[in-house]
């Protein structure tokens, strides 16, 4: 909850000024609405379909436009339920961007509002329409260009992963207004003392919760790292500041406020950030904005995580390396290892994984202190998607893995043909389901060795290979079941 409490100390209240926000390193400012209507059309798709109102076709729209205009104005955002509203018949309309207009232009001035909800839309995956989202109202051109602002100041590539995301003026009820003095929530509903302040602490306050919104899912906000990193301690059930890291008044409240707060002077005032706290700083730099910095116009870089947890790999002992990977613990990977013995198009996904907990396993271990970077690898897999190791390693595992299941089959012999109807076998192939519908249930105590799921597909591999093996297994079960093991351990 966003609640600043201007006074004496006003200008130690949050962690930048509205100047500060408006001279932000790197920041492109707001985009024109020619340049929105551009990346909608470069979003468009080339299916087109009618675009229909009261019965009648108006123009042809591609798919893209229509999914854009249907949530905004057709279906209710948490039930889904179509709503029941009044929208202008858009007669006079040639094209969407005309109808985006007037569909929320709510007082005949603010035309261009529905062109900047569409692109907010999107592009940030956000929906602020007041038809399809309960208590609220429409935003005005300048709040919404506030709120556009503070997203704007996200670095794109960490932005949240958004599907159709409630942003909402909220409809405060007249009788309480005057008792609230909430800016915002992390839920993105923004209040009317929100209005109340100048264009910069509007946007600061949209970064302040979208912050919450970065947090939550990197697992970082309620970790036990960031708590020490920024200096706070569970001393019998509350949260007590233990180290002075915080950068705002309102970051001394509790340690998700701080982070919110500490990610905002990040992005605006990141050199106070930098002598509050160095390691918050580095923490921050890693694990959310991986790497990029908004010092000053000369100095702004992008550290790039591949260039920097690259050298440490290239850099580290081989024996300690080999040592470290042959010992990792598998078991999160061994039922994608399992459907790869199975469907080789799985092979790469198993691969994968072993990668990345191989890189982890050696990175955790040359990382000693490097608490930002320490986190990263811990809990981020994405970002160690360009990095590589020894793909001999990688292949030795999986082939080790592929033995163990071979050997696993061969001890169910029984079980795997307990169905087996050889004369039907001879008349039809297809006879094959038959004598393997049933296999994954027959051997599922083995299977269950590698982690409990759905293992209908073992089934489905022998029945596939039975189809084109049939003389095979006609001949012998125990040539057939050589056959299967030794094309999945070599293809």
């Amino acid at each position: 909850m966003f609640s600043p409490a201007y006074g004496a100390e006003k200008l130690n209240h949050l962690s930048a000024t509205p100047a500060q926000v408006k001279n932000a390193i790197g920041h492109a400012g707001i985009p024109t609405l020619i340049e929105m209507r551009e990346f909608l059309s470069s979003k468009k798709s080339h299916k087109k379909v009618d675009f229909i109102q009261n019965d009648k076709k108006l123009f042809d729209i591609d798919e893209f436009h229509l999914e854009i205009f249907n949530k905004l104005t057709k279906y209710h955002l948490k039930t889904g339920k179509i709503v029941n509203l009044e929208l202008p018949d858009f007669s006079e309309c040639r094209n969407i961007y005309c109808v985006f207009s007037e569909a929320f232009d709510y007082d005949g001035r603010s035309e261009d509002l529905g062109i900047m909800y569409a692109y907010a839309f999107a592009k940030y995956k956000i929906n602020p329409s007041h038809y399809v989202n309960d208590n609220s109202k429409s935003f005005t051109i300048n709040e919404f260009q506030s709120a556009l602002y503070g997203l704007e100041a996200l670095p794109e590539s960490i932005f949240p992963k958004f599907e159709n995301k409630k942003f909402i003026r909220f409809n405060t009820p007249e009788n309480e207004r005057s008792r609230s003095n909430n800016l915002a929530n992390s839920t993105m509903e923004f209040f009317d003392h929100w209005a109340k302040f100048d264009f910069y602490t509007r946007a600061y306050a949209v970064f302040h919760e979208m912050a919450h919104n970065l947090g939550a899912p990197l697992k970082i906000m309620y970790s036990d790292e960031w708590n020490k990193i920024a200096g706070w301690e569970n001393i019998n059930g509350r949260f007590e500041i233990v180290k002075p890291t915080q950068t705002s008044l309102y970051a001394k409240e509790y340690p998700n406020e701080d982070f919110a707060e500490a990610l905002s002077a990040y992005r605006f005032n990141p050199l106070f950030l930098k002598e509050k706290s160095l390691s918050k700083y580095e923490f921050i730099k890693w694990t959310v904005f991986k790497g990029i910095e908004f010092i000053d116009d000369e100095q702004k870089r992008f550290s790039s995580i591949k260039i920097s947890l690259q050298g440490m790999l290239d850099s580290s002992e081989p024996r300690q390396t080999r040592y470290l990977s042959e010992n990792i613990d598998l078991s999160s990977c061994h039922s994608l290892l399992l459907k790869s013995y199975f469907y080789q198009d799985e092979k790469i996904k198993a691969l994968k994984c072993i990668e990345t907990k191989m890189l982890k396993e050696v990175l955790l271990n040359l990382l000693d202190g490097e608490s930002g970077l320490r986190f990263l690898v811990k809990n981020d897999d994405p970002a160690l998607g360009s990095l590589t190791i020894s793909e001999n390693i990688q292949s030795e595992l999986l082939n080790e893995f592929y033995t163990k299941i071979g050997l696993m089959l061969s001890d169910h012999d029984l079980e795997l043909f307990r169905y087996l109807n050889l004369k039907s076998l001879k008349r039809d192939t297809s006879h094959c389901k038959d004598a393997f519908s049933f296999t994954h249930y027959n051997i599922s105590e083995s299977l269950n060795q590698f982690g409990n799921g759905d293992y209908s597909y073992v089934s489905g591999a022998f029945i596939e290979f039975c189809k084109m093996n049939s003389s095979l297994l006609l001949e012998s079960r125990t040539k057939f079941l050589d056959a299967f093991t030794h094309k999945k351990r070599s293809s």
